[in-house]
């Protein structure tokens, strides 16, 4: 299966500006767009309504000290001071338990906007939800 989207060119095509092609999340120059990459078999999604909830997350001792983290914990702080809202760059994993991971699939979800509703800035750690429009 084709990977479908350049991570670049998914983060960029939703407004966000990024410069890693392994960036968990990228912001537009201004800050006021917000994309996030979540692995597609860690939300639930009933067609609606999708929810990705990250808070106490099993696999935290995974990630909590990645760059990468740092990062997305800058962004989503952003987010949790702003509207709450970000966008969303949607992965399909080649291996779902795989550590690391490495995308089968991404693309950017152009129907889905999700509102940040917890968020724990030590850890990086969050819940949001979101409907697809």
């Amino acid at each position: 299966m084709s990977i479908g989207w350049r991570a670049l060119d998914a983060f960029n095509h939703l407004g966000a500006n990024a410069r890693d092609k392994f960036a968990w999340s990228a912001q537009s120059d201004d800050r006021t767009i917000t994309v996030l990459t979540l692995w597609q078999d860690e939300v639930t999604d009933d067609g609606h309504t999708v929810i990705a909830n990250h808070m106490g997350s099993p696999t935290l001792h995974l990630w909590i000290t990645s760059p990468r983290n740092r990062r997305r914990i800058r962004h989503l702080q952003d987010v949790w001071n702003g509207d709450r809202t970000f966008r969303v760059v949607m992965l399909q994993a080649k291996n779902d338990k795989a550590v690391p991971r490495s995308p089968k699939r991404r693309w950017p979800d152009e129907a889905l906007i999700m509102t940040l509703l917890d968020f724990n800035p030590d850890t990086g750690e969050f819940r949001a939800e979101g409907t697809h429009a």
